[in-house]
């Protein structure tokens, strides 16, 4: 059980495209082995890359991505950055580090990288979504 709240998973249509249309939960085949490994495995990483995910899994970069999409309808690099800006929204609403250093901490070495991205995710930018959330702030 995450103990993290609910974030509002509000999207445009342009940003729905290659998100799956169901949750794993909804889904009624299992899982392969090999994708439940690699969500474990990105579940207790803080940070993780594609690469080192692949590596992590004993598959190449290409038979992993095409692997995870067959099963979870999304490229594995839009459930990453997904679960990047997810966690992101958390901290900004949790915690009080810097902007910054959020950032860092969600894997992106820029932060102007990590406010275009989220920015495109959540339509605000991580200042004004750290001012005006409706989570109950520090």
């Amino acid at each position: 059980m995450s103990t993290q709240p609910d974030i509002p998973m509000d999207r445009t249509a342009n940003q729905t495209r290659s998100w799956p249309a169901q949750s794993v939960q909804e889904m009624n085949k299992p899982l392969d082995k090999r994708v439940l490994a690699a969500l474990v495995f990105l579940a207790e990483r803080q940070v993780c890359s594609v690469s080192e995910l692949a590596r992590e899994m004993h598959l190449s970069r290409d038979g992993l991505q095409r692997l995870f999409k067959k099963e979870m309808g999304v490229l594995i690099s839009d459930y990453l950055v997904e679960q990047r800006l997810q966690k992101a929204a958390y901290l900004l609403t949790t915690s009080r580090l810097s902007i910054k250093e959020i950032a860092f901490a969600v894997g992106y070495e820029h932060h102007s990288s990590f406010t275009r991205a989220f920015e495109g995710r959540f339509s605000q930018s991580p200042k004004y979504y750290r001012e005006h959330s409706d989570i109950a702030q520090c």
